[in-house]
């Protein structure tokens, strides 16, 4: 997992994780409660599978506005300061 990635994974499935590295690392999990429209950002994804999704090929304006509705549905402050910032990015 290199910076600057986003990585789909399935954790159902048996994993471990090490950082092999000199620095210290930080992983952001989501974990969600898989609906349709999550099944669509990543219906390209073989299921069980490890495929990086690179972070300079941005999700669509429609998954942003997804993304953001989902986060404003949370609530929490941490889930609408990501919504702040994501609609600050999008202009």
């Amino acid at each position: 997992m290199l910076p600057g990635t986003c990585w789909y994974m399935n954790f159902d499935l048996p994993h471990r994780l090490s950082n092999l590295g000199t620095t210290d690392r930080v992983h952001l999990v989501f974990d969600i409660i898989i609906n349709d429209a999550i099944r669509a950002m990543f219906a390209h994804v073989e299921p069980g599978m490890k495929k990086i999704i690179p972070a300079k090929d941005p999700f669509s304006a429609k998954d942003k506005e997804t993304m953001i509705m989902m986060l404003k549905e949370m609530g929490t402050p941490a889930a609408l300061e990501l919504v702040r910032r994501m609609e600050e990015e999008i202009g």
